[in-house]
């Protein structure tokens, strides 16, 4: 054997070797590199519940509307399943949840233990048996979501929590669980939600005087829920009195950025998805001719496409009835967070419009509380923005005029009309300027008026008109912005929810105050009132109804895997939902 083959031998197992601890040096960086991503830059989370249905959907089920074929998410039965309905956020069909789920939900069963339910209902009809083959035999996951985490290590004014973001943090009541909720409080102000909106002042600009009552509040609230000393909850609440009284002319609305108010807009009807007149208690919501009738009526709103066919007619109009526009969430609806529905006066209309022929006018009809805001389009390109009827606080009619490219006819032109936080706008073809808008000299709210509204007095309306034109308009939808709501009082001593209507909330230095998009299911900033040991430690240094800064986690920014469809015919893997659903994958705005 030559040396050069004696050598050759000899080194053969020491590259083997290496070779081994090169791959095991290569497993062990990667481990460690994956634990620095999770540990500092982007972590991944499920979501548990339905407190941010539906930007972000807990463990839920989904239904397709029997009736108009809108899909929507509902929460789980918890209680009563044989009691309990879903009901249609567009057009209000409803069905016993009983009969559509064969199976029950448990919380204990199905989040504790992870085990699946058990059937224990037979179908009543064979439409119900023919129905229930179809559903999902199991209730559909949380949706999982991607968190950056890097921008809150590493602080600083351009990387900090900003209002409006979706945010991810350490419950305050016990520190271990993940809560993911809407930041909209940040520190160095007082926060107060009224009607529905959020309003915050900037505790700089305020007196020495209301200065001292901030301080005064934050004292009693302690002595009330941390002290073992204990304090009078009268003694808040007139603490609590005389600070909001101070903040009246102080208050500036908060408006939310455009990706969140995207984010933010409920459906209350689409023309797309006409009911089939199923059998109901009552008419389902429709747009109907009411000035005239619609036996005489131009206008046909029989068919997605709603027409109107009036050459040479005078005004006729339309008007959106059959439901109220309030705060409704399909996700809640039955369960037993469920509360009283608010109406909401944020409204905006959206539809394409297809001109054929006529001079005449379309206009847009809103109204909120007192306030009603018409906009006005001719087919020479004209817009004008007025006001109509009584406006609160306000002297001057509001006229504004823009203009755009004239209607041509084969040339369709998308109008999106709207009122939101006191903001009346008037948008075309998606632009993400509106062409034309309100001023805060125009229309701005009167704090001291809304603080004694009564909800049952306000009735928001949505009407159209034309005259003199043929012209159809498609894909006609109304929608209502998120309604914050003042919640019921809590049983904890008595006291209002923090934040909330003659309960104005002191963020100080690090303190951030968290809402759910589903306001009327969701446990945040406003009702918590026990936090945990971690944070009792810390004295007067912590706030109940905040979120300090050291426990926020990061902003979630992507769903990367919404609840997946299940292989049916695969017995082992049935029961998962393997396959994501792609086209539900989205940004978190």
């Amino acid at each position: 054997m030559s040396s050069a083959s004696i050598h050759t031998a000899t080194r053969a197992p020491t590259d083997q070797v290496e070779n081994i601890k090169d791959t095991i040096e290569s497993l062990v960086i990667a481990f460690i590199l994956a634990f620095v991503f999770r540990g500092f830059l982007v972590e991944a989370f499920v979501i548990p519940t339905g407190s941010m249905a539906p930007t972000l959907f807990g463990m839920h089920g989904t239904e397709i509307c029997r009736d108009c074929g809108w899909e929507f998410a509902y929460g789980l039965p918890d209680r009563h399943p044989e009691r309990e309905k879903i009901k249609c956020p567009n057009c209000d069909w409803e069905a016993a949840s009983h009969e559509l789920l064969p199976y029950h939900v448990s919380k204990s069963r199905c989040v504790k233990r992870k085990q699946w339910f058990q059937p224990n209902l037979k179908p009543k009809s064979p439409e119900v048996a023919e129905l229930i083959s179809h559903l999902s035999f199991r209730p559909k996951s949380g949706d999982r979501i991607l968190v950056f985490k890097w921008p809150f290590d590493l602080g600083g004014p351009l990387l900090k929590a900003q209002r409006w973001d979706v945010v991810v943090f350490k419950n305050p009541l016990n520190g271990e669980d993940n809560y993911i909720k809407r930041l909209v409080g940040v520190p160095n102000e007082v926060l107060e939600i009224i009607d529905g909106d959020v309003y915050t002042c900037r505790v700089d600009d305020l007196d020495s005087k209301t200065k001292d009552l901030l301080d005064q509040l934050i004292e009693v609230k302690y002595q009330v829920f941390q002290s073992e000393r204990g304090g009078s909850p009268r003694q808040l609440r007139r603490a609590q009195e005389q600070l909001a009284s101070a903040l009246n002319t102080k208050y500036r609305i908060q408006r939310k950025t455009s990706i969140a108010q995207e984010a933010l807009w409920r459906v209350v009807f689409h023309q797309d998805y006409l009911p089939r007149q199923a059998q109901r208690k009552r008419p389902p919501p429709r747009w109907q001719a009411t000035d005239p009738p619609a036996e005489v009526s131009r206008w046909n709103t029989s068919q997605p496409r709603i027409q109107f066919d009036g050459l040479d007619e005078e005004r006729q109009t339309i008007e959106f009835m059959g439901k109220p526009i309030e705060d409704f969430y399909a996700y809640n609806y039955g369960s037993r967070m469920s509360e009283p529905s608010d109406r909401v006066g944020d409204l905006r209309m959206k539809l394409v419009l297809d001109y054929a022929a006529g001079a005449g006018v379309l206009g847009l009809r809103l109204s909120k509380h007192d306030d009603i805001f018409v906009a006005e389009f001719d087919p020479n390109g004209e817009v004008v923005l007025k006001s109509a009827g009584k406006r609160e606080g306000q002297s001057q009619p509001i006229r504004k005029i823009a203009h755009m490219l004239p209607w041509k006819v084969g040339e369709p032109i998308e109008i999106e009309f709207g009122i939101v936080d006191y903001r009346v706008y008037v948008r075309i073809n998606g632009a993400a300027e509106s062409l034309i808008e309100t001023t805060d000299e125009d229309y701005a709210p009167n704090i001291k008026k809304l603080r004694g509204r009564n909800q049952l007095h306000n009735h928001p309306r949505a009407r159209i008109y034309a005259d003199d034109l043929d012209l159809t308009l498609a894909h006609l939808v109304l929608e209502r912005d998120v309604y914050y709501k003042k919640s019921a009082p809590s049983s904890n001593n008595g006291h209002l929810p923090w934040g909330t209507t003659g309960s104005p909330i002191y963020l100080r230095d690090g303190e951030h105050f968290m809402l759910g998009d589903n306001s009327p299911a969701s446990q945040d900033s406003r009702l918590w009132t026990k936090p945990g040991d971690y944070l009792v430690e810390r004295g007067r240094d912590y706030q109940i109804g905040t979120v300090p800064a050291d426990q926020l986690i990061g902003k979630a920014f992507f769903v990367y895997w919404p609840s997946g469809h299940r292989l049916r015919w695969l017995p082992v893997l049935k029961r998962f939902g393997v396959i994501p659903s792609v086209g539900k994958m989205r940004w978190i705005r």
